[in-house]
């Protein structure tokens, strides 16, 4: 099994902060934005392409991702998202 590569979802968690367009904020604690860690894994982890396959998921995908929780540790959020 592939290692979660954390300092990859570091550096993609801003990009939900600060969106193209008109796409709204995502503002999410660790907990919350498991879901979507585990999506960005998925889609560009080569060592999750047989789990991808599996799934199903491709280009043209639609998911539906539950946060249920806000930045639940405003300081540490506001580091991340600096970055």
């Amino acid at each position: 099994m592939s290692e979660f590569n954390f300092n990859r979802f570091r550096v993609e968690t801003p990009r939900y902060y600060y969106p193209y367009g008109d796409d709204p904020h995502i503002i999410s604690g660790e907990s919350g934005a498991a879901g979507l860690g585990a999506l960005i894994a998925l889609m560009k982890d080569k060592n999750l392409c047989e789990a991808k396959e599996k799934l199903g998921l491709g280009p043209e995908s639609r998911i539906l991702l539950f946060s249920t929780e806000g930045a639940t540790d405003p300081e540490n959020f506001s580091k991340v998202i600096a970055d």
